[in-house]
């Protein structure tokens, strides 16, 4: 059912269910304490490398931007599940194991409490340091290979 509500929403009317769709990984956090949004599970890079010559062999010089972006789309079912698998289920399971009374917590907690909490409205000011502010990093790496 969710898998067809995803693509729905990725597919309806090109590039908008797109762009919505990603937006929405981006912005999207899981409510459980301990997991990573998707953009820190894992960051959108770019950059290259480039090879320069020099007298006695080549040099190659990379850069590399890593930002607060995800690498994926929260739609695309496989993305999810690795999402779910390797992120928010282990820090729930970590969560019952270390902190069982914050977890029962959590769990009683009324549900519209909880939309509340996750609304947009209550969290712009951390998206907004998370994607202007936190995790942009530039990578610089060279290696130098002899002309031998």
């Amino acid at each position: 059912m969710i898998k067809d509500q995803y693509n729905q929403m990725y597919n309806h009317d090109n590039p908008v269910g797109k762009v919505f769709t990603y937006m929405m990984t981006t912005v999207g956090a899981a409510s459980i304490p301990g997991t990573h949004t998707p953009g820190e599970y894992r960051p959108l890079t770019f950059g290259g490398d480039v090879d320069v010559p020099v007298a006695i062999g080549t040099e190659r010089v990379g850069v590399h931007v890593v930002t607060p972006l995800p690498d994926f789309n929260i739609t695309n079912a496989q993305d999810r599940w690795d999402y779910v698998t390797h992120d928010t289920l282990p820090a729930y399971q970590k969560l019952l194991q270390d902190h069982p009374d914050q977890a029962r917590q959590i769990i009683a907690t009324p549900v519209q409490d909880r939309i509340a909490q996750q609304r947009l409205s209550a969290r712009w000011p951390g998206i907004a340091e998370d994607l202007l502010y936190k995790d942009w990093h530039v990578k610089i790496d060279h290696h130098f290979k002899p002309a031998w």
